[in-house]
């Protein structure tokens, strides 16, 4: 029993008080616990949800970070209770995968190749082999342009007259110098006359095939 000069004021006294906002302003809860969450699974009473304070949830039961990694934010899923991984912000501009004109939804796939020293690309699961670019260009062309190849240029002479861009065959070819001279060497393929020649003199010839 409580001394005389120890009672509370029946004022501030919450169990004596009829007036539930009076209790309410005394214990200065403002506007929390006073909305009906319910009792479902789905429902989060949080105190405070009616201010707004507090999000929603729908279909998730955990919000973290896996292994306690900040770059590996998760949800898991009700139910299932799988970790699903949130994307973080890029911090770049990324190139956008299709989507323009002409172009279908395949998967592109890009690397270096280190082995090679040239940058790949492959198409779904085919491989396109290498891309050419301007630093690696002469290189390239350098390592993988074989004399009589595909591709690659000659100092010809022709046994008959051609005009710049004429095709000729290799039979009708060989190989020649300043002064148009003829050489024993085989040529192979066909070929398109970048110059001019008169079954005399030589000029420059790219094989095309």
């Amino acid at each position: 029993m409580l001394k005389r000069g120890f009672l509370l004021s029946r004022g501030a006294n919450l169990a004596d008080l009829i007036d539930k906002a009076k209790s309410r302003l005394n214990l200065g809860l403002g506007s929390a616990a006073v909305k009906d969450t319910g009792t479902g699974s789905a429902q989060v009473p949080t105190v405070g949800d009616a201010d707004g304070l507090y999000p929603r949830r729908d279909s998730i039961t955990d919000v973290g970070l896996d292994s306690n990694n900040p770059n590996l934010p998760y949800v898991r899923q009700a139910g299932s209770g799988s970790v699903l991984h949130l994307e973080r912000k890029l911090g770049f501009t990324p190139v956008q995968q299709g989507g323009g004109m002409n172009m279908d939804v395949n998967k592109l796939y890009i690397g270096w190749a280190s082995a090679e020293q040239k940058i790949r690309i492959q198409v779904d699961g085919v491989a396109m082999g290498g891309i050419f670019t301007e630093d690696q260009g002469m290189r390239l062309i350098a390592n993988n342009s074989p004399a009589n190849g595909v591709g690659t240029y000659a100092f010809l002479r022709s046994n008959v007259t051609v005009n710049p861009g004429d095709n000729v065959a290799a039979s009708s070819l060989d190989y020649s110098n300043s002064n148009a001279d003829s050489s024993s060497i085989l040529l192979s393929g066909t070929w398109r006359c970048m110059g001019w020649a008169n079954g005399v003199y030589a000029t420059l010839f790219l094989r095309i095939s």
